[in-house]
């Protein structure tokens, strides 16, 4: 009998008594006449934890890849409005392939080239990707969103180093190591012509000690933006920034650049222009800023069209205003003529009086609009007043009996240079006494005012 039945014959044999043997004999005679298989020129370190990947259990194995839960129903609502060129399924996945690309380390750009590639994905959809992150309001994203607005940068998208450029701005780290390409391209994009480039070059300028050099350049963007010749239809980048697009606030930038430079009508013209022209919400707070009377009929509505658009300042500012029109009219006397501090380049040189005396309806309903419009300019972590806007939402909240609230709120305020060493554990020792704090007395002479007037009276009972 030949060799090959008695190896059929003993394949069949073994078969009927196993369950998967065939596959088993098959793998060991292939091991065994490859030869080549037996380097493939993997080290022996990657060649171990492939085979401990392999014969990891599932329940292991999920727990070491965990699959992060993206915001699919804002993708599908931006992808339905036509923001987002890509159905969500594949964006997912591009995500998921991102997250395991930028999980240990930034990639190379040709990485993220291949990559999009692979996904038929322009630089412009990660910018997009990056800014609908951004707006699910959830931590866990943030450091992906960053990760996908450098890598869109760095592949020359104008929205991506928009908005890199633009938040370094605002939260004052211009010089971070990470903004140093961005900022390079956006000078690129300025010297292309770029508009919202321009306006925020300008800014930067502004910012390094020079203003004529950022009046001129501001001025040219003004001028490219206006230009009947200019391709407004042209993608240039700041129609995918959601956030504090620099055209919106360009006629507030040359407002300032020219009072800088001493031209005073010139930035009351760049306010009016701005804001009645072009909208400018910037130029309508500043334009509220101007006027020496809280009573003047354009001072609330001006505030008003800059709080609607997302400027902090004037919610903060409109917060103020009415929780003076809520405050009793004895505390409203004692404020005539109180010193507040403003933000503004272009404020009064006096500060508006306090509200008239009204009826407890009206107050009433001051009180419930300075606790919506609190809310919002303390919702944002980068705004300049932040902690005020802290401190008195809650002294709001505590006087509604939301006690737990207010004192949750007021906790945020403790690293507040101004008011975290002495007012807020002031307060907080004191925050579920009888004592009903009057919100209006933080107008006037500030947290630190009550603060001592307090001190001062219990003294004089000790004494």
């Amino acid at each position: 009998m030949s060799s090959k039945p008695r190896l059929a014959t003993l394949l069949l044999t073994i078969s009927s008594h196993c369950t998967r043997p065939l596959s088993v004999l098959t793998h060991l005679r292939h091991f065994h006449s490859s030869p080549a298989t037996l380097d493939d020129g993997r080290s022996p370190k990657a060649k171990n934890a492939e085979w401990a990947r392999r014969h990891r259990p599932a329940g292991q194995q999920q727990r070491a890849t965990p699959q992060r839960a993206w915001p699919t129903g804002l993708l599908y609502a931006v992808h339905r409005a036509g923001g987002l060129p890509i159905h969500p399924a594949f964006a997912v996945a591009f995500l998921d392939a991102f997250e395991r690309l930028t999980r240990y380390k930034r990639p190379e750009k040709s990485t993220v080239v291949r990559l999009c590639a692979e996904h038929a994905l322009q630089p412009m959809t990660l910018t997009i990707l990056a800014q609908i992150l951004l707006k699910a309001h959830s931590p866990a994203h943030f450091p992906l969103a960053r990760e996908l607005l450098l890598c869109a940068s760095a592949l020359d998208d104008p929205a991506a180093t928009i908005t890199l450029v633009n938040q370094a701005v605002a939260t004052s780290r211009t010089r971070h190591p990470d903004i140093v390409a961005p900022r390079t391209h956006l000078q690129q994009l300025a010297a292309g012509g770029n508009p919202a480039a321009m306006v925020l070059q300008a800014e930067l300028l502004e910012a390094q000690g020079k203003p004529h050099a950022a009046l001129a350049l501001c001025e040219a963007a003004v001028r490219t933006d206006n230009d009947d010749e200019h391709d407004h239809d042209a993608y240039t980048g700041a129609e995918a920034v959601m956030d504090g697009e620099p055209m919106t606030r360009a006629w507030s930038t040359l407002a300032k650049l020219r009072k800088q430079v001493g031209d005073h009508d010139g930035a009351r013209e760049a306010l009016e222009q701005g804001a009645r022209n072009h909208g400018d919400p910037w130029a309508y707070y500043y334009l509220a800023t101007t006027y020496r009377t809280a009573k003047h009929p354009q001072y609330v509505r001006f505030l008003l069209q800059a709080a609607v658009s997302g400027i902090p300042d004037a919610a903060h500012k409109l917060g103020k205003y009415h929780l003076g029109v809520a405050a009793p009219p004895a505390l409203k006397r004692a404020q005539q003529g109180s010193a507040s501090s403003s933000s503004s380049p272009f404020s009064s040189a006096s500060p508006p009086p306090a509200a008239a005396p009204t009826s407890p309806s009206v107050r009433e309903e001051s009180r419930l609009l300075a606790r919506e419009w609190l809310a919002v300019s303390a919702a944002h972590p980068s705004f300049r007043h932040v902690d005020e806007s802290q401190v008195l939402l809650a002294l709001l909240l505590r006087g509604e009996g939301a006690r737990e609230e207010g004192r949750a709120l007021l906790l945020k305020a403790r690293a507040s240079p101004v008011y975290g060493p002495n007012a807020v554990p002031w307060l907080a020792e004191r925050w579920d006494g009888e004592r009903d704090f009057l919100v209006g007395e933080f107008l006037g002479g500030g947290l630190e005012a009550v603060v001592m007037g307090e001190e001062e009276e219990e003294e004089e009972e000790v004494g």
